[in-house]
């Protein structure tokens, strides 16, 4: 009988915890895709010695999952397809997406898990940017590789006037930047792309807006 109780008492314990858990931890999930256009875009930047070749894409798909009251364990995902980034020159966009470079025809997509996030702020409030590192994981060209970035978020809330405009649901507005270098995806330059010479690093801006 003495068991029996105790055995109760603690799974009525256990069952009470998994509560209290799910009661302070209330994840909210902001969605980007294509679709949004302009609101998330990802910059490629490599430093050449004559010009900063650029690559861009606005094609961006994926979710980031937060809870506002406890922002250090927010994850996500964030996905391009590789034949979506553009340089503004064709000739320069065949070489990046062939085998040699990017390879999109074996590997179309470039991706990144968000794992968790460092952030000295308690609670995402309404309006107020918020710095913090981002650490995550980046798939390139089938390798896999630990990235760390620096970045600042804010939580919008959208208001009656926001949403006259564009902005219907609330938004996670998020900024960030982080280096690799592309040997360390198993991509060796050669001397020059399309006529420009490279170099193995590249710094990656991120823009995203994702929403509710």
């Amino acid at each position: 009988m003495i068991v029996r109780t105790a055995q109760i008492v603690v799974t009525s314990l256990a069952g009470l915890a998994l509560m209290a858990t799910g009661a302070l931890a209330e994840t909210t999930t902001f969605k980007m895709s294509p679709e949004q256009g302009g609101l998330n875009r990802v910059v490629f930047e490599n430093d050449a010695p004559f010009e900063v070749i650029t690559g861009i894409t606005n094609a961006v798909s994926g979710e980031v999952k937060v809870d506002l009251a406890n922002p250090s364990m927010a994850t996500g995902t964030v996905s391009i397809p590789v034949d979506s980034i553009k340089t503004g020159i064709p000739t320069r966009d065949e070489h990046l997406q062939g085998e040699q470079w990017l390879d999109a025809k074996a590997h179309p997509q470039i991706t990144f898990e968000i794992d968790k996030i460092d952030t000295k702020a308690k609670a995402l409030k309404p309006g107020e940017k918020v710095e913090a590192t981002v650490h995550g994981k980046i798939t390139i060209k089938g390798v896999t590789k630990p990235v760390k970035a620096k970045a600042f978020v804010t939580y919008r809330k959208a208001t009656e006037e926001t949403k006259k405009v564009w902005i219907k649901t609330d938004v996670l507005v998020i900024r960030a930047v982080f280096t690799l270098n592309i040997r360390d995806f198993g991509i060796i330059p050669p001397e020059h792309l399309a006529g420009v010479k490279v170099a193995d690093q590249v710094e990656v801006k991120v823009s995203l807006s994702p929403a509710m």
